[in-house]
């Protein structure tokens, strides 16, 4: 059985947010678990995730630069690497009082609209990050996060997208998600891929490959859920027309799986 939680609100618990310029004129710096530490206080700090840092199958899809409000400025690093920067912090301690404990979990954005190039933009949290209310976080009442993975394989999928858009006008609301119908069991086959798909389109890239490389690899993976995807739910050739004809931003895409100009029906046909 699954559910969403809210972690913070970005109204209510507001007047805990400390911003990204003042804790560095603290001293604080980020240490390698995701904590944010300085050797002049014994506070700890975590970064507020906020809906436009969350993307599909990536978590610093947008890194703050200045402002607030809707003049806040917002930078889009590189592909694959993005680092974690918020424009507010909160002490470990309040989200700790407020029932939030560390462990990596699945989040997604809930502002998002039928006619962007992806509606559901659904990625992994990292462990020692809080989420404000706009980024609902996966609740397991039973499982692990290898459920959590498969979610979030199925979340991103074209199929899942595909359905959430005939609702969606501009909030993803958790009303939605229990009305699709995501499948009761799956193979051992199916579950492994995606579980393990899942986790490695998660993953950063590497500082020594080539941007083109890491994309090329990521679009072949994310192909190969929507082809296992696909075949989970039975869809036709026909069907599979209609459901690309409703992404019209995604599919004109010019480069995918490092093959110039390859369509993403023949991308997708490699996989079915």
């Amino acid at each position: 059985v699954l559910s969403f939680k809210r972690e913070l609100d970005m109204t209510y618990d507001a007047h805990h947010f400390v911003e990204a310029e003042h804790i560095r004129l603290l001293g604080f710096k980020r240490r390698p678990n995701g904590r944010w530490v300085s050797a002049k206080s014994e506070d700890t700090f975590l970064p507020v995730f906020e809906g436009r840092m969350v993307h599909q199958y990536d978590h610093a899809a947008k890194e703050y630069a200045s402002g607030s409000g809707r003049s806040a400025k917002w930078n889009a690093p590189r592909p694959g690497e993005g680092q974690v920067s918020p424009h507010y912090f909160v002490k470990e301690s309040y989200a700790r009082s407020r029932g939030w404990t560390p462990m990596e979990r699945v989040g997604y954005c809930e502002i998002s609209g039928h006619a962007n190039e992806r509606t559901v933009l659904a990625s992994l949290i990292p462990t020692y990050a809080v989420c404000g209310n706009k980024v609902p976080v996966l609740k397991v009442h039973e499982g692990s996060i290898q459920t959590q993975l498969v979610w979030l394989a199925f979340a991103n999928s074209l199929v899942v997208d595909w359905m959430i858009r005939r609702w969606v006008s501009t909030t993803i609301n958790q009303f939605y998600w229990k009305n699709i119908p995501f499948p009761h069991s799956l193979t051992s086959k199916d579950e492994e891929f995606l579980i393990l798909a899942a986790r490695s389109l998660s993953i950063m890239k590497s500082p020594k490959e080539r941007p083109a490389n890491w994309l090329g690899k990521r679009a072949q993976l994310r192909a190969a859920i929507d082809a296992v995807v696909m075949n989970i739910y039975g869809i036709t050739n026909a069907e599979l027309d209609t459901l690309l004809d409703d992404f019209p931003l995604f599919t004109k895409a010019a480069i995918r799986a490092n093959c110039t100009s390859i369509s993403l029906r023949s991308l997708l046909d490699l996989y079915r």
